[in-house]
Order: C-alpha cells, then structure tokens, then sequence
C-alpha cells in the first residue's frame, strides 16, 4: 500500500507540473554565439580550423567529400556545453549561415557530445535532414544515421540564415526545427546525457554561427522514496 501511494504520489505531482508549465512556453531571444557563457576554443588541423572572435564562430571543413563504393567523410565540428538536462522541456538553437548548400555538402549543429570523437548532430543537405552519431574511431570516420533521412521544406529567411532548434514540450518527442517550422520529430527514448550546442560541416564548406538560444522549460521529475 506503501508503494502504491508513493507511485500515485509522484503520477500527481507530474500531473500537476505539466499542467503549470504547458501553459506558456516562451522561445528564448537570440543571444550572440560568443556571449561569454559558452567556451569556444580556436584551433586547426589537418581536418578542420576554428575562428572565434565576437560575432561569429566560424568552422571550415578543410577535407573533401569522396565515394569509391564507400562514401568517405571527415567532418569538421566544434562544440560547447549547455547547462541543460534534454530529459526535460527544454529549447536549444544555434543560428547559422552555411557557405553553400548541395547534396554534396552536409551541415548543422551539435547536440549531443560527450567529446570530439563521439557526438549526435542535426545535419542538412540540399534536400534531407539527418539525425547522425559522428564517431571518431582511430582517426576513421564512423557516421550512423545518413539512411533514416527525412525530406524538409526551407522556410527561407533573409541572409541565407537557418535557425536549427530542438525542442521539447510535455515530456513528448524532440521536435527539429528549421526557422520555426517542424520538419522532423525524434523519439523520446533518445539518450541525450551531454547537452551541447556546436556546428558541424563536411566537403570543404564553411559555416559560420553568429546566434543560440537555450531555456530549460522543466527539468525532469525524479522521485525518490
């Protein structure tokens, strides 16, 4: 009977909280990139280089894209912690200007990640979006996700900017969003341990970030007896 209560205890409280905070979830104004809140470190590499200065975070791919029976791809990325828990409601976003856009070329923002060498992305081409795992195994590339691609229509803003969130509302599914209109949903079963927000691009393109946001909605609910 004991348990039962403390089971039907927690159900109210859950109950009650989503009802308080489904009422009004506010998307967060764009802040500068480099606001002083994130840590972005400038670097290059054989693969990769990173400028930062006050407003932008630029990341040039410096590897192109290949296929000889097996697509080759070295991606470029860098990335910064988030003090959010995604188990939550939460909204994250980066605003970005990608240097071209192909079926070639793919970009977007991280996530997810834990380190350099293994991290979740949100990634666009010219006609799909992608929701990949990135590992670096030995300094082999391993990408996860390119089949499970989805096509996305471009709400078009001024300047060639994208605006790529992922939210989250009433403990549902992550929704992607591309300048404020959905284009695809992930479910909720999804480990997201390692809030980031980071840039990512491949085949020698260039992308620059100027803007985030992030709000914690709700945290996650946690009972304990």
């Amino acid at each position: 009977m004991k348990k039962l209560s403390f089971l039907t205890l927690c159900l109210v409280i859950f109950t009650l909280s989503q009802s308080v905070i489904a009422q009004d979830y506010q998307i967060p104004a764009d802040m500068p990139i480099n606001n002083g809140e994130l840590e972005w470190l400038s670097f290059k590499d054989n693969i990769a280089e990173v400028k930062v200065d006050k407003k932008k975070v630029t990341v040039k791919s410096k590897r192109k894209s290949t296929s000889w029976g097996i697509k080759l791809v070295q991606p470029a990325m860098t990335f910064s912690k988030v003090p959010l828990k995604m188990n939550g409601d939460f909204y994250l976003s980066a605003t970005v200007k990608p240097s071209k856009i192909d079926n070639e070329t793919m970009f977007g923002i991280v996530i997810n990640a834990p380190n350099e060498a293994d991290y979740n992305v949100i990634a666009f081409d010219k006609q799909f979006c992608y929701f990949l795992r990135v590992m670096n195994l030995n300094g082999a590339f391993v990408i996860q996700g390119e089949q499970e691609r989805v096509r996305y229509k471009y709400n078009k803003k001024k300047g060639n900017v994208w605006t790529i969130a992922l939210e989250r509302r009433n403990g549902g599914d992550y929704s992607v969003m591309l300048n404020g209109l959905e284009v695809r949903t992930l479910p909720k079963v999804l480990q997201l341990n390692f809030p980031a927000i980071g840039l990512f691009v491949t085949n020698k393109a260039t992308i620059e970030g100027t803007g985030v946001a992030y709000e914690q909605w709700a945290a996650p609910i946690v009972c304990e007896e």
